[in-house]
């Protein structure tokens, strides 16, 4: 789902005045898990693939994300290290931002 799409224009616009713009390659990981949690992503454009690790040693595929997705939903309750892995599919542009001032927004 398109999130980023779905917020009008001027409040779009006011969120991107507060991030940080990265470009990532393929292969590259956002963070993996267990990093401590301290952002949210805006996927502008590319494709990016989630993993769990259990603590049983098995990995799972937790989603798939494309342009206009939120990256680091999953860690904005409360968690303090990061609950997937997050690494990208192809050539992504990002917009981040600071978890504190996501909830400011």
């Amino acid at each position: 789902m398109d999130v980023l799409g779905s917020i009008p224009p001027l409040y779009r616009t006011a969120v991107f005045d507060q991030c940080q713009q990265r470009k990532y390659q393929r292969g590259d990981a956002l963070w993996t898990q267990g990093d401590v949690t301290g952002s949210v992503g805006f996927l502008i454009k590319g494709k990016a693939m989630s993993t769990y690790l259990s603590p049983g040693g098995k990995v799972g595929i937790t989603g798939f994300w494309s342009d206009g997705d939120i990256l680091g939903a999953a860690d904005l309750g409360g968690f303090e290290k990061r609950q997937m892995t997050v690494r990208f599919l192809e050539t992504s542009a990002l917009h981040t931002m600071s978890i504190n001032n996501f909830y400011d927004t």
